[in-house]
């Protein structure tokens, strides 16, 4: 059985913004790698647009254009 809002196409409505984000997020992996974490994140979704677009402008990871420190799960790498 198909729900009905499949079968009149309904679609969903995406805040322009949290759009924006998931194309800079693709772009950012495809460009710059996949080290890229932004679960449990103190930036706002406009910082996240901001940071993002700076990295992909200027080939830096987020670590390099935030000033930010993260150690890897072996706690020997430093991003």
């Amino acid at each position: 059985m198909i729900p009905d809002f499949i079968l009149k196409g309904d679609s969903i409505k995406v805040d322009p913004e949290v759009e924006k984000f998931g194309q800079l997020v693709q772009e950012y992996r495809e460009k710059i790698g996949n080290e890229l974490i932004t679960e449990s994140s103190t930036w706002l979704l406009e910082e996240w647009i901001e940071i993002l677009e700076e990295c992909i402008r200027t080939g830096k990871t987020y670590w390099e254009v935030t000033g930010e420190e993260y150690m890897g799960d072996d706690k020997n790498t430093y991003y």
